[in-house]
């Protein structure tokens, strides 16, 4: 499945609702896009995960890579509704010890 990602920005906050697979193929538009944002000035993203289907171990270190940039950038990235079967594989990376995951998109918002 090709990963579409799609922006809105909330109380000066980037969200970005993946669909589909991140991976080998689409890992990279991940990053792109979030260096993007950071260009534009947009340092609190939270990455919305309700619509994603699969993340490989590509897509695992965009993420985690991402996240390593926003923070020395003086931002943070947030992951929200992320699928359990995601939240397991970014927990067998260590990915869940470094990024912040909550419930909701909302519940992410409020924590900035």
């Amino acid at each position: 499945m090709i990963m579409e990602i799609e922006r809105r920005t909330e109380n000066k906050i980037e969200i970005l609702r993946v669909n589909g697979a991140i991976d080998f193929s689409s890992s990279r538009l991940l990053e792109d896009l979030i260096k993007s944002s950071i260009a534009e000035g947009k340092m609190s993203i939270v990455l919305d995960l309700a619509e994603a289907s699969d993340v490989d171990s590509l897509g695992v270190a965009s993420i985690i890579k991402s996240h390593s940039l926003l923070r020395k950038s003086g931002g943070d990235l947030k992951l929200a509704a992320t699928p359990a079967d995601i939240v397991f594989v970014l927990r067998q990376a260590g990915a869940g010890t470094l990024i912040t995951m909550f419930p909701t998109v909302e519940a992410a918002i409020t924590d900035f």
